[in-house]
């Protein structure tokens, strides 16, 4: 589910639009159509500390099942329950709805911390309108890598790997790199040092007995506002 708490899986289906399941709902703001987002920090500060999980392992031949939402008080709900939008309103004290498709207009509003040069926009402590997804693609006159409908932000998949987050420990050991907090699809186990999948971006990568993508870009890192125990 969009902007919750993610969770490590061993084993997973790799479709044309990405880790089956990955981002199948997300909330929508009632009130002013916008897509819910951890990047919101000022108006959901508790997202990240909520979870879901699928009550069954999603398959490729069949609808996705429900999910199981935990709220960061102990309360669940499933997503196919007649109360699942009252219970989420009332814990987030916002109008939202649980929705399986992303507007046509996919947009979030995105927090840019007090941070000198966070956003290349000059963005310092505002919160800015983001069109995602295919939104921002029809936007920039581009043709779009997710289908219209998708909640992903720009690219269906995200990778990274264990020689960057060892190379991020290196050059600043102060800070702490956890894996959790880049939330990307796909953790790769490298060898060689430094910053290897740079040198992946133009190439095709194969995953498992048949997966393969195409690297298009470097991932930029999103700015969150982190908790203790949040992870953006």
């Amino acid at each position: 589910m969009k902007s919750m708490g993610g969770e490590q899986l061993h084993d997973v289906a790799v479709t044309e639009r990405g880790v089956l399941g990955d981002r199948a709902y997300a909330l929508i703001d009632k009130d002013t159509g916008k897509v819910v987002s951890a990047k919101s920090v000022r108006l959901y500060p508790n997202l990240l500390d909520c979870k879901a999980a699928f009550l069954e392992p999603p398959r490729r031949d069949s609808d996705l099942p429900p999910v199981q939402i935990l709220l960061r008080d102990g309360r669940t709900v499933r997503s196919d329950s007649g109360e699942v939008d009252r219970v989420l309103s009332a814990y987030f004290k916002r109008n939202v709805t649980l929705g399986r498709a992303a507007p046509d207009d996919f947009t979030i509003d995105q927090y840019h911390p007090d941070v000198e040069g966070a956003d290349p926009g000059g963005n310092k402590d505002t919160i800015v309108a983001a069109k995602l997804g295919a939104a921002l693609f029809a936007e920039l006159g581009m043709e779009s890598p997710v289908p219209v409908g998708s909640f992903f932000d720009v690219f269906p998949l995200s990778l990274l790997t264990t020689s960057t987050l060892t190379q991020l420990d290196a050059v600043r050991p102060q800070s702490r790199f956890d894996q959790r907090r880049f939330r990307m699809n796909v953790i790769v186990k490298t060898e060689r040092p430094g910053f290897v999948e740079n040198s992946w971006v133009g190439h095709e990568l194969g995953l498992g007995d048949g997966a393969r993508l195409n690297a298009a870009l470097l991932d930029p890192r999103c700015v969150l506002r982190l908790r203790r125990g949040a992870y953006g």
